[in-house]
């Protein structure tokens, strides 16, 4: 439960830090609308683009959303890490997990968070690029909640709807599953104890780890993008579309900001998750010995 409050808040603090990045990178993944408006993709680079959103007051879109999705994710995902990592090496008798274990664990841990969450992040793309669809009179479609948009879904297109782009979002359990193994082995490699980590080399850990992940999983990134937006298609026919108009390289439209912005939240994560992690316990510590001096 530590990992798992722990994780919970400093993902929605890192996620909230490095959002426009997240805007920027969802739009240029989402082709359906830049075929709308390509003014955006057409912008020399990410300070431009960045500042071209902020112009057209797009550049927080779905914020909350987010922040809700980040906050239930890695509540999820950690708590069952954390766990399945405990009665592993309670089996074992082993202080730490080795790569095959951790990959594991991670992917059991990533395919419940996957699922569970879908819906949250189906709904979190269609408001990112809700300013993107115009009505009949030409007036801009206005941002909606997070329920509103879960609900509306569900009623217009039914419920399995919430759950376009689980297929792929399962196959992207492995990016945090290699990110979060690789972090772990390179933290092994440096440190006996898993506790003994400091906050500062978590950042950087977190970052190298992050790097790796993102450019092997980037292409199943942008179909589950386009998954939440598209009518009913396989990932193949999908891979296939991309492939066709824009070449391989469209597979990786928006990698540069993604990078960035999943280095930067990982590095984040990662930072503020030992801060408050080491607060967490401190707290425990010094109730455990209150509780003794009463006694």
């Amino acid at each position: 439960m530590e990992h798992a409050i722990s994780g919970s808040i400093s993902g929605v603090v890192s996620i909230s830090l490095t959002y426009p990045l997240v805007t920027l990178s969802t739009l240029l993944q989402a082709r359906k609308s830049l075929r709308e408006d390509e003014t955006l993709e057409n912008r020399q680079n990410i300070i431009k683009q960045l500042h071209y959103l902020y112009k057209k007051g797009d550049l927080y879109n779905g914020l909350s959303s987010c922040v809700s999705g980040i906050a239930a994710t890695n509540f999820v995902y950690y708590y069952f890490f954390e766990k399945l990592s405990s009665l592993r090496l309670k089996y074992t008798r082993r202080h730490k997990l080795t790569f095959g274990e951790s990959t594991i664990i991670g992917f059991i841990a990533g395919s419940i968070t996957a699922t569970a969450t879908n819906p949250i992040w189906n709904a979190n793309t269609r408001l990112i690029t809700a300013s993107k669809e115009k009505n009949a009179d030409g007036s801009v479609t206005s941002d909606s909640s997070l329920i509103k948009m879960i609900f509306e879904i569900a009623n217009t297109e039914g419920i399995s709807a919430l759950f376009k782009g689980l297929k792929p979002a399962l196959v992207l359990v492995l990016n945090p599953v290699i990110q979060y193994s690789i972090f772990e082995q390179l933290k092994n490699l440096i440190y006996v104890s898993r506790d003994d980590i400091t906050p500062n080399m978590s950042f950087v850990l977190g970052a190298l780890s992050k790097i790796v992940a993102t450019v092997i999983t980037y292409p199943t990134i942008t179909i589950k993008t386009q998954s939440h937006l598209q009518e009913n298609q396989s990932m193949i026919d999908m891979f296939k579309k991309i492939i066709k108009e824009d070449g391989v390289l469209g597979m990786f439209k928006g990698l540069q900001s993604k990078i960035i912005q999943s280095v930067l939240t990982s590095a984040f994560l990662f930072y503020f998750k030992q801060r408050i992690l080491d607060l967490i316990k401190m707290v425990i510590k010094l109730r455990k010995q209150n509780r003794l001096k009463v006694q």
